[in-house]
């Protein structure tokens, strides 16, 4: 009896040695985040009444209409702000079509990240997000001599009115002014397609040299135009 009994203990004490032991750790849901959003100009004043589309970063699968339908939209107040509650924490994309700086509207489009609990604050100058577009205008004959104190204008989609040549030049504002090697330099909004329009100030010649020249937000595209 006394050898089934030890014989019968230590078969419950293996039992109970092998017994699998699951630690569970509870985790408590991402808290929501909020996004502060701010649009100025070159003088640090706020753009006010802009329009803010807020995108996710996050769709999975693919989803080709992840960027067409916004899940937010706003419009900024007298000081340029938009603010977003209740978001997600994740990747958004921030994109505005109508800020104005200048005279001149530069679209912005980035990404922006929220982390739980906490409120994210950006501010934007608009006219970061342009580019060079940087012309070296040559003359048509033999030799292709580069042609100095010509007005270049850069158009983005349809072009200007051509009906008063001096008009469109004095308003245009993407513009710049050939130096003695043909060269001239425009700033201009970024991730449009741009033609060159060309102003001869000697006989109020106008002549267009429409193009698909992009330019990237910070980057300079280089091209040779013929007149």
């Amino acid at each position: 009896m006394k050898v089934k009994f030890i014989i019968l203990l230590g078969l419950s004490t293996l039992m109970i040695s092998c017994k699998k032991i699951t630690h569970v750790t509870l985790v408590e849901p991402s808290k929501p985040g909020t996004l502060s959003y701010q649009l100025i100009d070159d003088l640090g004043r706020g753009l006010s009444g802009v329009k803010i589309s807020l995108y996710s970063a996050m769709i999975k699968g693919g989803d080709a209409g992840a960027f067409i339908t916004p899940i937010e939209l706003s419009r900024t107040d007298r000081e340029g702000f938009v603010n977003f509650a209740n978001l997600l924490p994740g990747n958004y994309r921030v994109v505005s079509d109508s800020a104005m700086v200048n005279g001149i509207i530069y679209p912005t489009s980035e990404y922006v990240q929220v982390i739980s609990n906490l409120e994210k604050k950006k501010t934007v100058k608009a006219s970061d997000f342009s580019g060079t577009l940087k012309i070296k205008l040559l003359s048509n004959s033999e030799p292709k001599y580069p042609l100095k104190n010509m007005v270049l204008i850069a158009y983005p989609h349809v072009g200007p009115e051509w009906s008063n040549p001096r008009s469109l030049v004095e308003s245009a504002r993407l513009k710049g002014i050939t130096d003695e090697n043909g060269l001239a330099e425009i700033k201009v909004p970024c991730n449009f397609q741009y033609g060159v329009i060309i102003y001869n100030p000697q006989n109020d010649a106008v002549a267009d040299r429409s193009g698909n020249y992009r330019v990237d937000q910070g980057g300079q595209t280089n091209t040779t135009v013929y007149y």
